[in-house]
């Protein structure tokens, strides 16, 4: 849902979860 999203967005979470996979498109 995009409230979920808004929500772990406005929290920080999603930045946290999408760190790490961001850094295994890196690789």
């Amino acid at each position: 849902d995009a409230d979920a999203v808004e929500r772990l967005n406005e929290s920080g979470e999603l930045r946290t979860m999408l760190k790490p996979y961001k850094v295994s498109l890196l690789r």
